[in-house]
């Protein structure tokens, strides 16, 4: 049935005929093509969505022992036809067509399903080539092009989806002709389907992800960046392809070639910044991004070209107010902001006491005076009475959790993944404004914060100051305490 009129009716048949009606089934018209072969088999016949009257027809005979290719394209509702499959434009001679779809946002682009493959057509169908890619060798038996998707039915190999076909849409000589170029992304959609991790782009990782595709014509020889800022300017993620580049920036890998390219974002800001080699309980992932308007840019070979990203709502979810999922992403933000600051303090009470305990050792051996090394084991306690108060000490494995009660930095943790919508983030989590015992409870442990932050102050402000006297006093190097802080969190 024609997508323009209930009333237009095509059929084609096993036997080589193909027939239109445009008055509901009361009358039909025979407007089988001229070039048909003798009983050969309709497989399908695509209706295009661009223009009424215009059709697509895949035709198979090779259990007639004839494997030529046959597709048909009429304009006319069949008053004439054009012969798309030669055996000389791409589509190999021996390869039977067993189905044919156009494109429903690019009007010319078809794809081709035959007996051993898969082709498109950027041109009407006057050339082919092969969209193999790694399908297997294998009969296409049904095509349909879906929620910006290329889905296959094969024999024997189960189905197939080639994931985001926009670039193909976008794909012209200029493009080909280029020598870095990014394309327009598809609207993604935030999803509370979980993907992995960032640097993850197989198909496999796809619900909740927005797919950046850009082009190289050669191998870069330099980095390569991509960008991602929201509407605010504000910078969202950053990847680049060099790899010191990204351990010494703590930004997202990824890996680069010449031709097609893709990066698969999960639509998060940063995460908090924990401990490295600690056992962390608790949800460390990042800020999920709220819907709206976001720009990518890509800097390669000495250019730097930008596209504007939508992500939007998870259409299954219930009704939620821009506005609510603002307000969750300013609380979730601030809870990871804090988190981070209680995992700077942690950090300096580690620097702090490694050299505290190393010069107190170092102290006895070289036999200094008793009181520096008491002095030493002061602090040291008194940093480790903090530590204690902000971390579990005690957990070694991720089991240790359900032994040992957590600590500050565990129940921020909870607080973040309920906030985040990602307290139960194996399966998912809720969206929207966070309720007001959210609220409640962070600012109770803002209280608690509060407190262990000035008792780690008065240590660091005091008692370590002191102590270094004491060192210099007795020709001893002092402790050097680390400045606080990690790289800047966006927004």
């Amino acid at each position: 049935m024609s997508p323009h009129s209930e009333d237009v009716i095509w059929a084609g048949t096993d036997d080589g005929r193909v027939h239109l009606t445009r008055d509901g089934g009361t009358s039909w018209s025979d407007i089988t093509p001229p070039g048909m072969p003798e009983r050969g088999t309709v497989d399908e016949v695509d209706l295009s969505i661009h223009q009424p009257g215009r059709a697509f027809v895949a035709v198979q005979r090779y259990r007639e022992d004839d494997w030529r290719p046959y597709v048909f394209r009429t304009d006319d509702f069949g008053g004439t036809w054009e012969s798309l499959a030669t055996g000389t434009n791409g589509i190999p001679v021996d390869y039977p067509v067993r189905t044919v779809r156009e494109d429903p946002e690019r009007r010319g682009l078809i794809y081709a399903g035959t007996e051993f493959g898969v082709f498109v057509s950027f041109d009407d169908g006057r050339n082919w080539q092969s969209l193999q890619l790694d399908l297997p060798i294998t009969p296409v038996t049904g095509m349909r092009v879906a929620h910006d998707d290329l889905i296959l039915s094969t024999q024997g190999r189960s189905f197939w989806i080639l994931d985001d076909v926009t670039p193909l849409r976008q794909l012209d000589p200029a493009v080909a002709g280029s020598a870095v170029h990014l394309y327009a992304s598809r609207t993604a959609y935030r999803s509370n389907a979980h993907t992995g991790e960032e640097e993850d782009v197989s198909p496999a990782g796809l619900p909740g992800k927005a797919l950046i595709h850009f082009y190289l014509a050669e191998e870069p020889e330099g980095e390569v960046r991509i960008r991602i800022h929201d509407s605010a300017d504000r910078l969202v993620r950053a990847f680049t392809s060099d790899s010191a580049t990204a351990e010494e920036e703590r930004i997202g890998r990824m890996k680069v070639k010449a031709g097609m390219n893709r990066l698969g974002w999960d639509l998060t800001y940063a995460g908090p910044i924990t401990l490295k080699k600690a056992v962390i309980s608790g949800y460390e992932g990042g800020v999920k991004a709220p819907p709206g308007t976001y720009t990518v840019s890509l800097t390669a070979v000495g250019e730097t070209l930008a596209r504007s990203l939508e992500v939007a709502a998870d259409p299954r979810q219930l009704r939620v107010a821009q506005e609510d999922y603002e307000e969750q992403f300013r609380l979730a933000v601030a809870i990871r902001d804090t988190v981070t600051r209680v995992y700077d303090g942690l950090r300096q009470i580690r620097s702090v006491s490694e050299q505290v305990t190393s010069i107190g050792e170092r102290i006895v051996k070289e036999g200094y005076p008793a009181e520096l090394g008491e002095l030493a084991d002061t602090v040291g306690a008194k940093l480790g009475a903090v530590e204690d108060a902000l971390r579990q000490t005690k957990n070694e494995s991720n089991q240790d959790a359900l032994r040992y009660p957590p600590r500050l930095d565990t129940q921020y943790l909870n607080l973040y993944a309920y906030v985040t919508g990602e307290d139960n983030y194996s399966f998912g989590g809720s969206d929207g404004r966070p309720s007001a015992g959210a609220y409640e409870r962070f600012e109770d442990l803002n209280a608690e914060w509060a407190i262990l932050r000035q008792r780690l102050r008065i240590v660091l402000e005091t008692d370590v100051p002191a102590f270094n006297e004491a060192l210099l006093r007795n020709g001893v190097q002092a402790v050097i305490v680390p400045r606080g802080g990690s790289r800047p969190l966006v927004p």
